[in-house]
């Protein structure tokens, strides 16, 4: 068994949940412990503070943001992608007036089976690589400070 779902089962909760995972991810990265450096929790509320001017313009990719970790463990990297952009899916599915109420649950289960599905929208791993590279950091928010460590 590969060290990456062990990884993936400790980390990825918390990392979908909060504003602070997005710091402890970008300092896995860095190579040293998983821990929120007051240079990166500074960063956010910069990025808060001066909103809606500093905010990304593009879902941050883990390629882009996070290449180390991405090279290390390449499938949590883009489970963390997908399940990022299903999240964005699944709130204008939810914010969107067309959607009638009543049909907004079956719009978010097909939804979800498209990201489950193995056999369409498929991305190679250079594909998704270049992707994340076009669009920019800058654009998802500019580079992450990152403090200690090695």
């Amino acid at each position: 068994m590969t060290r990456w779902p062990l990884l993936l089962v400790l980390l990825l909760p918390s990392l979908a949940r909060s504003a602070q995972a997005q710091a402890e991810y970008r300092n896995l990265d860095a190579g040293f412990p998983v821990r929120v450096e007051d240079a990166t929790v500074a960063r956010f509320w910069s990025l808060i503070d001066s909103a809606p001017a500093s905010l990304p313009s593009v879902m941050p990719q883990s390629a882009a943001i996070a290449p180390r970790f991405t090279a290390r463990y390449p499938e949590a990297a883009i489970i963390f992608d997908n399940l990022h952009s299903l999240h964005d899916v699944v709130s204008d599915i939810l914010a969107e007036p067309s959607v009638p109420r009543g049909s907004k649950r079956r719009t978010i289960l097909e939804a979800a089976a498209r990201y489950r599905d193995s056999a369409s929208s498929i991305t190679s791993l250079e594909e998704w690589k270049s992707m994340a590279a076009s669009m920019g950091v800058a654009n998802m928010g500019g580079p992450a400070p990152v403090t200690g460590g090695n």
